[in-house]
């Protein structure tokens, strides 16, 4: 039993060990984790402050070269306001023209080639036996349409013939009438009665056209006109 304890109170015990004995007091201890905590603060501090300051040289390198660009930007723009206004005489030259044009456009929009047009049914009044006597019209212009059509089963027109055939024979109304179907425009034809004055017989005929009268020589090209006459200048020259 006693050789046990000794065994037990001998455990702590190291053979040949360098006896040690610390001889300072516990204050200079504190001292020293006292000042690697505040050589570590210190570090820290450092740190932040290289952060601080490599951010804000950064931030201020960044607003610099920003601030460059936009006075190159500015430069550029003042530069190209200088060329428009090298060429304002040209740019106001080319909107009168594009207004001319536009006014054209709209005068002509309702352009019809009358002298043609009552050439026409003189042939095919002609081709019956007839001959125009006297015509009238009333026809849309660019600023007032035509009147809309009275009946639901009438087609839309933008001009209205009235005018005077006359023929040295009984007319047939019919034929007069069929003899107009191939006009340009043709939507509807209506006669009056036949009267005889003199020698000849004569009937008012009133003839409706759509827009298939027009001209159409200022109007714009489109895009499907556009493309073929450029294939058509292309073919030529090769």
């Amino acid at each position: 039993m006693s050789g046990e304890k000794k065994a037990r109170g001998n455990q702590g015990l190291v053979l040949g060990a360098v006896p040690r004995a610390s001889l300072l007091p516990p204050e200079l201890k504190e001292e020293e984790k006292a000042k690697g905590v505040r050589r570590r603060l210190v570090a820290v501090i450092i740190l932040v402050i290289v952060v601080v300051v490599g951010g804000y040289a950064f931030s201020a390198i960044g607003a610099e070269v920003a601030q460059q660009r936009l006075a190159a930007a500015n430069n550029r723009t003042t530069e190209l306001l200088a060329e428009q206004g090298e060429y304002i005489e040209v740019r106001q030259l080319a909107d009168q023209v594009k207004a001319s044009e536009d006014a054209r456009t709209l005068a002509m929009s309702t352009d019809v080639d009358w002298a043609g047009f009552v050439g026409l049914i003189d042939a095919s009044l002609l081709a019956v036996g007839a001959s125009v006597q006297s015509i009238d019209t009333t026809a849309s212009t660019p600023f007032s349409q035509f009147g809309a059509a009275t009946d639901i089963l009438e087609g839309e027109r933008v001009a209205e013939i009235k005018f005077v055939g006359a023929s040295p024979s009984l007319p047939v109304v019919s034929a007069w009438l069929r003899s107009l179907e191939g006009l340009p425009g043709y939507v509807d034809a209506k006669a009056t009665g036949v009267k005889l004055e003199g020698d000849v017989f004569v009937m008012e005929i009133i003839l409706h056209v759509d827009s298939g009268i027009y001209t159409n020589r200022f109007a714009p090209e489109t895009e499907s006109e556009a493309t073929e006459e450029s294939t058509t200048d292309e073919g030529a020259q090769s």
